[in-house]
């Protein structure tokens, strides 16, 4: 889907930061996880969710046509957040997946200028049992071999099914479609932010008690108990949370069923008129 217009904006250290734009109705900033970008993470949801927002696909450094830098740590990562949605003339929106959903919450704590928050399984590794987070360390040990061997889409499976934790509905249509492939050129981005800063989570947990915005956490009916746990421990933590299971879903639920996703996101814009009169 080609956006309408371009948007870009310039991270603190100097990154140039773009993201396209989609549609018509309150400004929402889209952010992907793992190895995905703002230019192929949303194909499934943006035909739906442009109908009803002005959706900002950012890239973070280093995806799609923002620039690069060497450090592709968690803290400039949230910084190319905040100074992109600072840089949008309206109060705005935010929407985060997997990863993504974690940076945005990260960025959701450092910034005023976020409206209402929406969060899709954020992955917040810190919460999970050891022998999970054994598995993650092993996945990651196995798709650096993956790429060092010259077999990034084999990383990216890997990704799908030990990260993602997706579930076998998914994965048989994500390998239909060649999903893998399609994520392949971003696995070694996604090894480089994981060698600087670990895997997906928080700075610190007590950011969770600056954020105090409305707050949407959706987390699939069928998708890994581990992010349903987070999902759950997440909300209590949130100053003003609505927790919503979404039927039949799994951890890909907006590539796979992106008009049920939508469905859920419309209720950000009440959530934004709410915040903005009070």
């Amino acid at each position: 889907m080609q956006p309408d217009r371009m948007h870009e904006a310039m991270s603190p250290d100097g990154t140039r930061i773009v993201g396209g734009v989609h549609g018509h109705g309150p400004p929402l900033v889209l952010v992907p996880g793992g190895p995905a970008d703002g230019e192929t993470g949303w194909l499934a949801l943006l035909p739906s969710l442009s109908d009803h927002f002005t959706c900002y696909t950012i890239n973070t450094r280093g995806r799609g046509p923002s620039g690069d830098h060497p450090d592709h740590s968690r803290a400039r990562i949230v910084e190319d957040i905040v100074a992109f949605v600072e840089s949008i003339s309206d109060a705005v929106l935010l929407f985060g997946h997997s990863a993504g959903g974690t940076h945005a919450l990260e960025a959701a704590a450092n910034t005023t200028a976020v409206r209402a928050l929406a969060l899709y399984e954020p992955t917040l590794v810190e919460l999970a049992e050891s022998s999970l987070r054994d598995r993650f360390e092993d996945a990651f040990v196995r798709v650096r071999q993956t790429v060092g061997d010259g077999r990034p889409a084999d990383g990216a499976q890997i990704f799908l099914e030990e990260l993602a934790l997706a579930n076998d509905d998914e994965l048989a249509l994500f390998e239909e479609v060649g999903a893998a492939q399609e994520m392949a050129p971003l696995v070694p981005l996604v090894l480089e932010e994981a060698t600087q800063s670990g895997p997906p989570q928080l700075t610190d947990l007590s950011l969770l008690e600056r954020v105090t915005i409305p707050v949407l956490l959706l987390h699939g009916a069928c998708t890994h108990p581990f992010y349903k746990q987070v999902a759950r421990q997440v909300a209590d933590w949130l100053a003003d949370c609505r927790l919503r299971e979404v039927p039949d879903l799994g951890h890909l639920g907006p590539e796979v069923a992106p008009q049920a996703v939508t469905n859920e996101l419309r209720w950000l814009v009440e959530a934004a008129a709410t915040t903005a009169a009070q």
